[in-house]
């Protein structure tokens, strides 16, 4: 009885956010960029300096990363055997994607949860489809960060580097037969259902589907850092360095996107390179950058779900147009008096 009442306490919660949340998340997400933008005006003065050539290149290989991110949430929900459409899925997403700017990022996890119904799942399956794709993120950040050192003959910092290998730690223990029945009596216990337990070679592809955004992200970094200052360290050892810092960032708690923490841990590791100077203002740059092609990610989401959209409706008109125009020579048959026993027909029709 009690765990009856706690459901329905959580139904109407959830009932009550779908009608909040994405009016709350409407004026939250440009007020979290603005704030953001505004913490960064000195950056922004320094990009009035640097051309377009080094700008846009590099902002439109940002937009791999996330745009992939996207791809790895609606594989999940696929994977719980939601039919959910890659497009509602990717529009979704980068709504929460943007709303993650916003202090504590909770209103990205409560927007998702308002468009559960769109998404064709349960409060469960978007919850635990919001936890893999952010554990993929992360895994495939660390996979690619020890890769990356390692094809350079280096070792990543230690903090990164104890990060990384508990985050592969992390994914190993997600997977049900080693978690075995830890996994499942933890589910029980939160009121979660088992079918939201990914098995070892389904998460596997939502890292691999991840580990793909790093050569956008760093092609991106290092087209921007060879433009700016040119000349760069090798490529491998460059990304392996932005590797590093995002995901000092990632764990980071209360900081959105990893704001600040990131650029401080690249700033330690570029300063031998470059100088304190350019190692500050490097990091702060390519997040503005980074910024940029998120936003153009997104633009990109919409444009196409505008265009689908208007689409389906003109079919839908065209459909309806034809449909009338094939039924008019019908009803005018049928709207034809027909001549009475009995009775003449017209001249006109003997004629």
């Amino acid at each position: 009885m009690e765990r009856r009442t706690q459901t329905d306490r959580l139904r109407r919660t959830l009932t009550a956010a779908e009608r909040v949340v994405p009016w709350l998340a409407l004026v939250a997400a440009p007020l979290g960029l603005f704030l953001l933008l505004r913490s960064q005006r000195e950056a922004i003065a320094m990009l009035d300096s640097i051309g377009w050539d080094a700008i846009a290149p590099s902002a439109l290989a940002f937009m791999l990363a996330p745009l992939l991110q996207g791809v790895s949430f609606w594989i999940v929900l696929r994977l719980f055997a939601c039919r959910t459409s890659l497009l509602d899925a990717m529009v979704v997403w980068s709504r929460s994607y943007i709303v993650r700017y916003v202090p504590t990022g909770t209103l990205a996890v409560a927007y998702r949860l308002s468009a559960r119904r769109r998404l064709g799942a349960s409060a469960d399956q978007v919850l635990a489809g919001f936890t893999y794709e952010h554990v993929g993120v992360l895994v495939a950040a660390a996979a690619a960060c020890l890769a990356l050192f390692a094809l350079a003959g280096d070792l990543p910092p230690l903090l990164p580097l104890a990060i990384a290998l508990a985050a592969l730690v992390l994914a190993a223990a997600l997977r049900p037969g080693i978690a075995g029945r830890g996994v499942e009596a933890l589910t029980r216990r939160l009121g979660l259902q088992h079918g939201v337990i990914l098995e070892g070679r389904q998460l596997a592809t939502v890292v691999a589907v991840n580990v793909l955004g790093w050569l956008g992200t760093g092609t991106a970094v290092y087209l921007f850092v060879t433009t700016v200052t040119g000349s760069a360290p090798p490529f491998l050892w460059l990304a392996g360095t932005y590797t590093a810092g995002y995901l000092v960032g990632f764990v980071a708690p209360l900081s959105p996107g990893g704001l600040g923490v990131r650029e401080g841990m690249l700033v330690v590791l570029l300063a031998p390179h470059y100088g304190m100077g350019v190692a500050i203002a490097l990091p702060i740059a390519i997040r503005l950058v980074n910024i940029a092609g998120e936003l153009l990610a997104v633009a990109l989401v919409h444009a196409v779900y505008v265009v689908h959209t208007a689409s389906t409706r003109m079919g839908g008109i065209a459909a309806e147009v034809e449909c009338t125009a094939a039924a008019e020579p019908v009803l005018q048959g049928r709207s034809k008096p027909r001549p009475r026993a009995g009775h003449a027909r017209p001249l006109q029709e003997l004629a």
